[in-house]
Parts: structure tokens; C-alpha cells; sequence
């Protein structure tokens, strides 16, 4: 049991590590936040 609980831990260390989920999506709905802001306040810097 622990052998086969290290290699499970082993091969959980060892994966790709994955990328925060759609950066993309996260930086446009950003920056469509900031742009709506800036809008609605303009005295905001952009």
C-alpha cells in the first residue's frame, strides 16, 4: 500500500503543471472591466 501510494504521489508531483484555467479569458475580462469603468468614471486613468 505505501509503495503504490508513493508512486501515485510521485506521478501527482511529476504532471504538467496546468496554467491558471483560460489566463486569456481572465485578462480580456479584465481589461473589458477597466475599459467600462473608465467610461463610466472618467477621470480613471486607462
Amino acid at each position: 500500500l505505501a509503495l503504490r501510494l508513493g508512486r501515485a504521489l510521485t506521478a501527482w508531483g511529476a504532471r504538467p503543471l496546468a496554467r491558471e484555467p483560460h489566463h486569456v479569458e481572465r485578462v480580456a475580462r479584465m481589461e473589458f472591466s477597466r475599459d467600462a469603468a473608465a467610461r463610466t468614471l472618467p477621470q480613471l486613468p486607462r
